[in-house]
């Protein structure tokens, strides 16, 4: 579907002179940070490791996607890493 910067601009309520790229920097839910606020520090972050792509596409979007989640539990530092696999339905 072709769209233009000024109507996804207009579709989330952005008014900075931003250029196409940073719409997803400024907008995405990854990386997701989570903030302990009680004790000001940062516990747990989760960003996607890889994207899949060239023949791993299908209808020119990503089919797999790796996930890492670091996260702080009882002062330790664990890694949870998953894979997934997107289906069309």
């Amino acid at each position: 579907m072709k769209t233009t910067l000024e109507k996804e601009k207009k579709d989330r309520s952005i008014t900075d002179d931003v250029m196409f790229y940073e719409i997803g920097q400024k907008g995405s839910l990854i990386p997701n940070i989570v903030e302990d606020e009680s004790i000001g520090k940062i516990v747990s972050v989760t960003f996607c490791e890889s994207i899949s792509g060239g023949q791993d596409e299908v209808n020119n979007m990503p089919r797999t996607l790796t996930l890492t989640k670091l996260e702080i539990i009882n002062g330790e530092l664990h890694k949870f890493t998953e894979k997934y696999h997107i289906n069309l339905i």
